[in-house]
């Protein structure tokens, strides 16, 4: 429950100020990047799955109010560089990651395979 507490205390903190320095998207912005800060310095975050799920479902409907004809009619235009994009930088984080061998936070040492959350904690990083 403490770990629970505390996982809403960085989130907030940092909605907050995401929020006060005008992000586009601010509070969610800012609650997943200073709670993936949190778990890459170490820390452990917990969210029980209930919540994650109802949470999700919120998120859901308030991105599908955004939506409308028009959206549609302006994706057309973006979906053959996405295409293109997405699995480029996919490609190249993967071999940045397999690569430099070292990321901020020493991530390789709190993470024992290579998988979503080491990619996820190296993707947060600036590489040198």
């Amino acid at each position: 429950m403490l770990n629970l507490f505390i996982t809403l205390l960085v989130g907030s903190a940092g909605a907050f100020i995401a929020h006060k320095i005008k992000m586009p998207a601010g509070p969610m912005l800012g609650a997943m990047i200073a709670v993936g800060i949190y778990n890459c310095l170490g820390f452990v975050s917990f969210m029980p799955s209930e919540l994650r799920v109802g949470v999700q479902i919120v998120m859901g409907c308030i991105l599908g109010l955004r939506l409308n004809r028009e959206t549609f009619i302006q994706l057309k235009t973006v979906v053959k560089p996405v295409l293109i994009v997405i699995p480029c930088l996919m490609i190249g984080d993967l071999y940045s990651v397999k690569d430099s061998g070292k990321a901020c936070f020493n991530c390789n040492s709190m993470f024992n395979d290579t998988g979503f959350k080491h990619r996820l904690c190296a993707s947060l990083c600036v590489w040198s």
